[in-house]
């Protein structure tokens, strides 16, 4: 049984939010490819040079635990995300497009960092069937701020017919006020590790704690 769920609202602002693109090319480093064959990337600066991307795109994240911990990262304006109107915070995402003798075996190395997102947390039996509704009528237990970070190291492992072994997943802190006036430590951690498209060797851990800091 899974252990978590995990849901992502994504708003992407095409054009305006593209900070910089570069296609400038580096020098030539080896990556592993099928069946743990070395592949030479490539150095020039066509369309097989490496290629940078920085964008900030609008996300919230949700996670419950299997004690019905549950927290919701991003969300900064409960009315106006639910009315689709913003209130959403800014990921800075860094997406890196590594060179390849083989196209298809292309990687793209995902760097997301979230600076002082909005963080909620609840006790609940399970995952609200109405989400916004949810939002609106129950006061969490506890609310700050957390950084949260998202490193995937081939984020189309899935989508491509290689073995390259993919790692990928979340890490937040940050430090909540409870209701009661108390001082809490957040911690979120879900890491994904697995070898092929077979799911022959795969690693999951996930969890969220929330820890009183006698403050």
């Amino acid at each position: 049984m899974k252990t978590f769920l995990s849901i992502c609202f994504l708003v992407a602002f095409v054009g305006l939010m593209l900070i910089g693109c570069s296609d400038k090319s580096i020098s030539p480093i080896e990556t592993t490819g099928v069946n743990d064959n070395p592949v030479v990337l490539q150095k020039g600066s066509s369309g097989n040079g490496a290629l940078i991307i920085r964008h900030g795109e609008e996300i919230w994240w949700g996670f419950i635990n299997d004690d019905g911990l549950m927290l919701i990262l991003g969300i900064n304006d409960i009315e106006s995300a639910c009315a689709g109107l913003g209130g959403i915070d800014v990921m800075q995402i860094k997406d890196i497009y590594l060179p390849n003798a083989d196209p298809d075996l292309r990687r793209l190395v995902a760097i997301q960092r979230g600076k002082d997102f909005a963080a909620m947390v609840w006790q609940v039996n399970a995952w609200p069937d109405d989400l916004c509704g949810f939002l609106h009528s129950e006061v969490p237990f506890a609310t700050g701020t957390a950084n949260l970070t998202y490193t995937d190291n081939d984020f189309y492992a899935w989508a491509q017919d290689n073995q390259n072994a993919n790692s990928f997943g979340y890490k937040a802190n940050g430090t909540l006020l409870g209701q009661s006036g108390g001082m809490y430590k957040l911690n979120l951690v879900y890491r994904i590790i697995w070898d092929n498209i077979e799911y022959n060797h795969y690693n999951e851990v996930f969890k969220v704690q929330l820890t009183p800091t006698g403050k």
